[in-house]
């Protein structure tokens, strides 16, 4: 257990302690186990999330989140891709740990998941809860032999209604096992027909407490072409959603960067990315996180509805950020901040005050928390580590560096290699007293594990990101590649409490 909690009566409840920072956390009985809803949304990156907020189109979750919960300001993804993250969240694990580095390939998808019979869902089964799963799962689920063509139910799910595909018309799931389809009708809208099954298992009889994940793929685009550019269909009713002009990532210096010569050999011939496009997407992307926020009301009106509001913890997150065109680039998996920063609030039970926590949280420590909460035991070693919550806010551990990896699976993959970054405010490697400075130290590999290029950014000059210092001959620069060197290596094969001891 993180020295930032203790036992009393059953439950974790925050102490002071050296590196925390603490809010006002009640102790909450131990004969209640509070409901989990968990909402998270695909590729959702902070740009179009706070965009969505400011422009109104997300009303609810502002109502009943960002008003009410905790907001996590920093988030960060250990691996900014789909399957990758969702893993992640599923044990509470970093990528080398729980073996799964891509959406496909090798170490990729649904089968590259060896070890599912421990997951959040066990633990929360065997702790008493009624277990369900609505939307996405793993990338590559429903066309694997693993699966046997969606029949296969992971270990600890009840309610399992699993999609195929990222559609959100036209589209297959396994309902329990059995393969249904939805047509192009205006009911078949994917985030929708997600919202009856949500609302059917809220209505159901048992009285159990219950862990519900619901996981639509908006706003991850429905198709890509080869240039990268995408678009997702927002629900009809939403058809007549505004375009803006122009979209806040062309307003950054990294937008379209001038000058790639600091960046890695394979960054160095990315084309421009096509300003319209992106636009076009992005704007695809806002109206298609309505019918999202309509989701999310009607489960929050039915909690209402049936007096069970308050013993309801709420959770809202995206898998990964993405990038429209800074540095280049178009689609996540990069190290850069518009991959791996995600939007994260939690509402714990009965919680009606906002507060906002600016310390360093990442998605290995989701199903941590979630299963701290409910008074379940992982039965694997959890990288992360529980967040405390109360009615006023969380206690967080002082987390001061931080691990973001895709490991070498031995295939070349020539725009997204092997890699491994440190994030870190830690004075012993940043050789600044004030943790103040944030430093962002980056290793690229080769399919045989050979280094061959690296990235290094002070994001106290260049938040941007827009030029490396790896080559920098300053003594002190030198010094801070050479600390962050050693701590990288350590993270990249930590495990359990071994982690948390680095990143502290």
């Amino acid at each position: 257990m993180d020295s930032s909690t203790r036992r009393i009566g059953g439950v974790a409840a925050a102490v002071v302690c050296a590196g925390c920072v603490v809010f006002s956390v009640p102790t909450r009985a131990q004969d209640t186990k509070p409901n989990v809803v968990m909402l998270m949304t695909d590729d959702l990156d902070m740009s179009v999330w706070e965009t969505a907020l400011a422009l109104g189109y997300l009303p609810s979750i502002k109502a009943e989140m960002v008003d009410r919960g905790t907001t996590f300001a920093n988030t960060f993804a250990a691996l900014p891709t789909c399957c990758p993250s969702r893993t992640t969240f599923l044990t509470g694990q970093y990528p080398h740990n729980h073996g799964v580095y891509r959406n496909t390939g090798k170490h990729g998808g649904f089968e590259a998941f060896v070890n599912d019979q421990s997951t959040v869902a066990t633990w929360m089964k065997a702790a008493g809860y009624r277990t369900g799963l609505i939307g996405k799962y793993l990338n590559e689920y429903g066309s694997t032999p693993k699966d046997h063509g969606g029949a296969y139910i992971p270990p600890g799910w009840d309610t399992w209604k699993a999609l195929y595909t990222q559609s959100q018309f036209d589209y297959r799931f396994s309902n329990q096992g059995v393969t249904e389809s939805r047509g192009h009708e205006a009911a078949d809208y994917q985030t929708d027909v997600i919202r009856g099954f949500a609302l059917e298992f809220l209505r159901d009889t048992d009285r159990r407490p219950f862990f519900l994940v619901l996981t639509p793929t908006a706003p991850h685009y429905e198709s890509v072409d080869e240039d990268g550019a995408g678009v997702i269909r927002p629900a009809p009713r939403y058809a007549d959603t505004p375009d803006l002009p122009t979209i806040p990532p062309e307003s950054l210096d990294s937008f379209n960067e001038a000058d790639m010569g600091d960046k890695p050999a394979y960054m160095r011939s990315t084309a421009l990315a096509d300003p319209v496009a992106q636009r076009q997407g992005f704007n695809s992307r806002l109206a298609a996180m309505r019918a999202v926020d309509d989701l999310f009301s009607a489960v929050v009106d039915q909690l209402r509805r049936d007096g069970r509001e308050a013993k309801t913890v709420l959770v809202f997150v995206s898998d990964n950020g993405f990038q429209y065109g800074t540095h280049r680039r178009v689609g996540k998996s990069d190290l850069y901040e518009e991959s791996i920063r995600l939007p994260m609030i939690i509402r714990a039970a009965g919680q009606a005050s906002p507060s906002v926590v600016s310390d360093w949280v990442m998605n290995t420590d989701w199903a941590p928390t979630i299963a701290a909460l409910a008074g379940a035991v992982p039965d694997i070693a959890t990288d992360g580590r529980a967040l405390v919550l109360g009615l006023t806010g969380a206690a967080v551990k002082g987390r001061r560096t931080l691990l973001v990896e895709r490991p070498n699976d031995g295939v070349k993959w020539p725009m997204y290699p092997a890699l491994a970054m440190v994030r870190s405010k830690d004075p012993a490697l940043t050789r600044d007293a004030s943790g103040a400075v944030i430093l962002v130290y980056a290793q690229i590999y080769n399919t045989s594990g050979q280094l061959t290029d690296r990235e290094f950014y002070d994001l106290s000059i260049d938040p941007g990101q827009t030029q490396s210092l790896h080559a920098s001959t300053k003594p002190y620069r030198r010094a801070q590649m050479k600390a962050l060197a050693t701590r990288l290596d350590a993270l990249r094969s930590c495990a359990g409490p071994t982690c948390r001891g680095l990143e502290d």
